[in-house]
């Protein structure tokens, strides 16, 4: 559970001197990073302004992360999905995913529309979200080449503007350079995702509850430059990040091509060894990294249409196999990574969580079948006959025994909550349902993109509501 890339686009400050400046923007820095703000998930919420008022002389750090909580909480007015037309008229705005908001900007412009409201620039940094339809277009595809869950997004971005509507548009202004490579990464025909049982579609986003404590959903996000009497975040600048998980760094290496677009100046391919087959190499990873322009980020929802997701969404189904994705980390020890690049096993990974689901006799009404069933390209011929599928998993219940102390049902049967979209799976847990077992092995720290699945996976110990 990394922190949220929180950015100020424009910070006010009046202070006594230049030095007492420079210590408020640390503070502030330090104040942001540490706050309890309503960034969770994926989601991404734009907050035009924010008044702090006086800061005492000698404020800590955590005085001031307390106040920029009191702040953001006591934003008034009605949070606005970034879809809608009023809400150019809102100070708060909120989009479910930033691949919600290229998806939302990309059908305006092939529309018609002008993306002239506040919090486009906010919500596509690095595009000029007003500039002619070519160079437009090249941005924002340029923009989603760098985000981990490009892969994944590219499907559901393109299928937004793939309709009668504005598919002209979008072919005319498609830059040549880009064709190829979507031609690739993009399906021309839908493809297989289970059985029609468990092939329901994924949760949306919801509205904010009026009574949702206290964090509505807003946030302020990171410091930028100023003095210290009076403090006013306008937008911002300033952004945490973590270092790529080897799964991603491995990912690149093997899937390059579907990852990047078109080579841009500036651009940086990462990589890194994979795994030989039979080594067990602890796991480390960092949250998937959501972006937040004064706000937070996002969830990725494939759909245009939805509301924020409150802290604790009602749309993240029960279910019973919460710890079905504590499988990966054990798959990576066990070396699966060399092993899923063979064409031959192509999604294995998938095979081998559904042959999980089948010999622990999951329900198929329980949403760990509909979370598998949305992953892209499953493949039809998913039995439990599969040979090297039932080999994997067998390795995992053998480590998971031997090594970990744990049985397989165990590990997997939890109660819990899931949540996914086109680009991310999130599994909540309640806090008090943590296993020491489970942390003490290190496979709860989120792994962030997984190749294997094609989704940034995050776990969160953060459901208040105990499963009866």
């Amino acid at each position: 559970m990394g922190a949220a890339d929180r950015t100020v686009q424009r910070l006010h400050l009046r202070a006594p001197s230049a030095q007492a400046a420079v210590h408020a923007v640390h503070r502030l820095e330090d104040a942001l990073r540490c706050a309890s703000l309503p960034d969770a998930d994926e989601r991404v919420l734009l907050v035009r302004r924010l008044h702090l008022g006086r800061l005492p002389a000698g404020l800590s750090s955590q005085s001031l992360s307390l106040l920029i909580e009191q702040r953001v909480a006591a934003v008034g007015g009605e949070w606005v999905n970034g879809v809608e037309e009023r809400a150019a008229r809102s100070d708060t705005v909120f989009f479910a995913s930033r691949l919600q908001a290229a998806q939302a900007a990309l059908r305006r412009r092939a529309q018609g529309s002008a993306l002239s409201a506040w919090y486009w620039p906010l919500a596509l940094p690095g595009v000029a979200v007003q500039a002619v339809p070519g160079v437009f277009v090249a941005q924002l595809l340029h923009a989603v080449s760098g985000w981990r869950e490009a892969a994944a997004a590219w499907p559901a971005l393109v299928d937004s503007v793939e309709v009668p509507a504005t598919q002209d548009w979008w072919r005319e202004h498609l830059p040549h350079a880009w064709r190829a490579h979507l031609a690739r990464v993009v399906p021309r025909e839908p493809q297989p995702a289970g059985t029609a049982l468990r092939a329901q579609a994924a949760p949306g986003a919801s509205s904010p509850r009026a009574d949702a404590t206290p964090w509505l959903g807003v946030l302020p996000p990171a410091g930028g430059h100023g003095g210290v009497d009076n403090a006013r975040a306008e937008g911002g600048t300033a952004r945490h990040e973590h270092p790529p998980h080897r799964s991603e760094r491995a990912a690149a290496a093997r899937r390059a091509t579907r990852m990047q677009g078109p080579t841009a100046s500036g651009e940086r391919r990462t990589g890194s060894d994979i795994p030989t087959e039979g080594t067990e190499t602890p796991s480390r990873a960092e949250d998937a990294q959501p972006r937040a322009v004064l706000g937070a980020s996002v969830r990725e929802d494939a759909e245009p249409s939805g509301a924020l997701v409150s802290r604790y969404p009602v749309e993240a189904l029960a279910t019973d196999a919460s710890g079905l994705l504590f499988l990966w980390p054990v798959l990576e020890r066990l070396g699966f990574a060399a092993q899923d690049t063979d064409p031959s096993d192509a999604w294995l990974g998938p095979r081998v969580l559904r042959l999980a689901l089948l010999r622990l006799r999951v329900p198929d009404t329980d949403p760990a079948w509909a979370m598998l069933a949305s992953l892209p390209a499953l493949p039809q011929a998913c039995e439990t006959s599969d040979e090297r599928a039932a080999q994997w998993l067998q390795a995992c219940r053998r480590h998971a025994r031997r090594v970990l102390r744990i049985s397989l049902a165990s590990l997997v049967l939890r109660p819990g909550w899931l949540q996914w979209s086109a680009t991310h799976i999130d599994v909540h847990f309640h806090r008090r349902d943590a296993d020491i077992r489970v942390r003490r092995a290190a496979l709860d720290i989120n792994p962030g993109w997984i190749d294997g699945l094609q989704r940034v996976v995050g776990f969160h110990y953060d459901r208040e509501d105990r499963r009866t």
